[in-house]
């Protein structure tokens, strides 16, 4: 990732560790038991999190939690429940806070809760004006694409998108490799089979 705003980590022998994306909310933690976590992971040996706070309720604590040590933001929407509202929250946010952010996202599609074609019509529509939105400002992507994999690697590729992080990955092993032809970053889902 070659943005001012991405972390730029030396390429040396030395290992390093990060978490390239969780969800440290007030929902979940309250802000003491972040600062534990934080600590923790530090100690163990995490030189980088990425908090990705998803809905517009939890940008101000975002933004707090890059206080701690290693802590960076990311800030997205949650992309089952997109609307013309969270986009703009989510694009008034990054204008007020550009210095603040890492990563754009997560973004993208989600067929796995939304069904109607009318509603994956709307996410494909909101996700690439959400990219156009990045490329503009030169943030790289935090992408979910749940039961949509094929779809919205194509649209990236389409829109020439080069700062990818496909999270919580899981599709083909085919679109593995082409991720990784692409130079794009992946997470990857643990899809364990029921005995």
């Amino acid at each position: 990732m070659q943005s001012d705003a991405t972390i730029n980590i030396k390429r040396t022998s030395e290992i390093v560790y990060a978490d390239g994306h969780c969800h440290l909310v007030p929902e979940w933690f309250e802000y003491d038991e972040v600062v534990k976590l934080v600590g923790k992971a530090v100690a163990s040996g995490v030189k980088y999190i990425i908090n990705s706070a998803i809905e517009s309720k939890y940008y101000d604590f975002g933004l707090k939690t890059r206080d701690l040590p290693g802590v960076h933001l990311s800030v997205g929407l949650d992309t089952s429940r997109v609307t013309k509202k969270s986009v703009e929250e989510l694009k008034t946010f990054h204008l007020e806070n550009i210095d603040n952010t890492v990563a754009i996202g997560e973004i993208g599609l989600d067929f796995h809760w939304v069904k109607e074609d009318k509603k994956r019509k709307e996410q494909e529509e909101f996700f690439r004006e959400l990219i156009g939105f990045a490329i503009e400002l030169d943030k790289p992507l935090v992408i979910h694409s749940r039961s949509a994999e094929e779809k919205a690697i194509n649209i990236l590729k389409e829109l020439g998108v080069e700062e990818v992080l496909m999270h919580c990955f899981g599709g083909t092993e085919e679109q593995a490799k082409e991720i990784s032809r692409l130079s794009w970053y992946v997470s990857f889902i643990n899809k364990r089979r029921k005995k």
